[in-house]
């Protein structure tokens, strides 16, 4: 685990009402929940129990006087008040942050450990195996692997818990640069013997039956309605789960199909556990894999040459239409 400055601040820096000393772990939660809309989702991506969180934010505006945030939006906004502590804040943060690294770097045990945040869908299988890869060249080196949701992987790299992060593109938050990798298509999966027989299936066949699916704001669940839409199709949702390994074992089980990124279904796909039809007629249908790190900041060659690594990988998978369409029967 990342550690963190324990610096404080005199809140009289801030043009804030308040006596105490400002705790930047105080501020970076309070930043956390204004950016992800809410405590459920800054807990996450902190690291940090629920009630923790609340506990922390109340020790805030009770030191400050003042009342932050509005708990009654969804998502939940920052007061006046709580505009102006984000505004001031966030350069404090960013400056702790690079005397913290800038002084982490001076050590050499620290110089040998990479944190990387990963997408769930790349961790089964893809990212493992580029892992193996890398460590060819880099075997002397440590990795630390964060994962799950693009939003709680973007705000870990924000936060500088991690050095970078592979996320599906595009990123608006301006505080993160942002580097294509590959293109990803997806596939209809099915349990083993629930076949079409088809070397490739088109998006209006693959939504015939009910799906699983993850539940909205997944960027795979936007790219799904956001596509059929555009065609004039509907979506019937048999069932909604956050994990994609959940997903697979309802499939695996016969209670469903789903429509997934190639990257998290292939190794089920190769070892006989799941069909698999890649989607061929629908570019909406293609997801934009890129990593994201601190605008300002740049990646070491060893971070750089793992990136590739995953990439490498991507470009490699079956695309849509192409030569490498497999059908739903494993082999």
């Amino acid at each position: 685990m990342k550690r963190h400055c324990n610096l404080v601040i005199d809140s009289s820096n801030l043009g804030i009402v308040g006596s105490s000393a400002l705790d930047l772990r105080r501020l970076r939660y309070f930043a956390s929940i204004v950016h992800l809309g809410g405590f459920r989702a800054a807990a996450e991506a902190e690291n940090i129990s629920q009630p923790a969180l609340t506990r922390q934010m109340q020790l805030l505006e009770r030191e400050l006087g003042v009342c932050l945030l509005d708990r009654t939006t969804r998502p939940i906004a920052p007061t006046a008040a709580g505009r102006i502590l984000l505004k001031r804040s966030e350069a404090l943060l960013a400056e702790a942050s690079f005397i913290e690294r800038s002084l982490r770097h001076l050590k050499v045990s620290d110089d040998r450990t990479i944190t990387v945040g990963v997408l769930q869908t790349l961790l089964d299988d893809l990212f493992p195996r580029a892992l193996l890869q890398w460590r060819v060249e880099y075997s002397d080196l440590d990795v630390r692997v964060r994962g799950f949701s693009c939003e709680a992987i973007r705000s870990l790299v924000v936060a500088g818990h991690v050095d970078v992060g592979i996320v599906t593109l595009p990123v608006a938050d301006r505080r993160l640069e942002a580097i294509g990798m590959a293109d990803e298509g997806l596939a209809l999966i099915a349990a083993p013997g629930d076949e079409d027989g088809a070397a490739g299936i088109s998006f209006e066949e693959a939504l015939r039956q009910p799906i699983l699916v993850f539940p909205e704001g997944f960027p795979t669940r936007s790219l799904l309605e956001a596509a059929a839409h555009d065609r004039g199709l509907q979506l019937t949702i048999q069932g909604e789960l956050e994990s994609i390994e959940a997903i697979k074992a309802l499939v695996r089980a016969g209670f469903g199909r789903s429509i997934l990124p190639l990257s998290g279904v292939m190794r089920d796909f190769r070892d006989g556990n799941l069909g698999l039809a890649v989607i061929s007629d629908s570019a909406a249908l293609i997801r934009r894999i890129g990593c994201v790190y601190r605008r300002g900041e740049q990646l070491s060659p060893s971070v750089q040459a793992l990136i590739l690594e995953v990439a490498s990988l991507l470009r490699a998978l079956p695309r849509p239409g192409g030569s490498k369409s497999v059908s739903l029967a494993p082999r």
